[in-house]
């Protein structure tokens, strides 16, 4: 199956004004690295990828990153394999690789992509109380939270 994980607000946004993921809580990242533990392989772009700075690559999963950046094409990363092909068969190889379970961790030109192809079966959205880059806001952050609890849902809308 293919899981798409999302750490969301509530003004339905995935980064803040600057693609900053700063306001993610760790215990998202946590959930996220036990997820890409579990399925063994996390396919994400390359601004997703390049949000994660240091903590990317890690040795308990394959990563697959999107891009057309020919630095990054060019790069050569443990556990890492960068990509221009399309989604669809790089998904396809994955599945003939042996994985059954692919974590797909965004952003939103990927997310986009997979879904408007159907290639997502399912999607595991955490909900952050936050507004991100709201303009009725004042704050020096470009996020305003409302409180520290978070909701998770997981929507499985194909099955295989």
């Amino acid at each position: 199956k293919k899981i798409l994980y999302m750490a969301i607000s509530i003004n339905g946004r995935i980064t803040g004004a600057d693609g900053d993921t700063d306001w993610v809580e760790e215990a998202d990242i946590e959930r996220m690295d036990a997820l890409m533990e579990e399925c063994g392989v996390m396919v994400m772009g390359s601004r997703t990828y390049q949000s994660f700075g240091d903590d990317l690559p890690v040795n308990t999963a394959l990563q697959v990153v999107f891009t057309n950046n020919q630095d990054l094409l060019n790069k050569v990363q443990k556990n890492v394999r960068f990509t221009s092909e399309d989604p669809k068969k790089i998904l396809q190889d994955l599945h003939n690789e042996g994985f059954t379970n692919i974590l797909i961790a965004g952003g939103g030109k990927l997310n986009t992509s997979l879904l408007m192809e159907d290639l997502i079966d399912g999607i595991l959205i955490n909900t952050l109380y936050f507004f991100l880059s709201v303009a009725f806001c004042k704050s020096n952050s470009s996020y305003v939270g409302l409180f520290s609890n978070s909701v998770i849902l997981y929507y499985l809308y194909n099955s295989l």
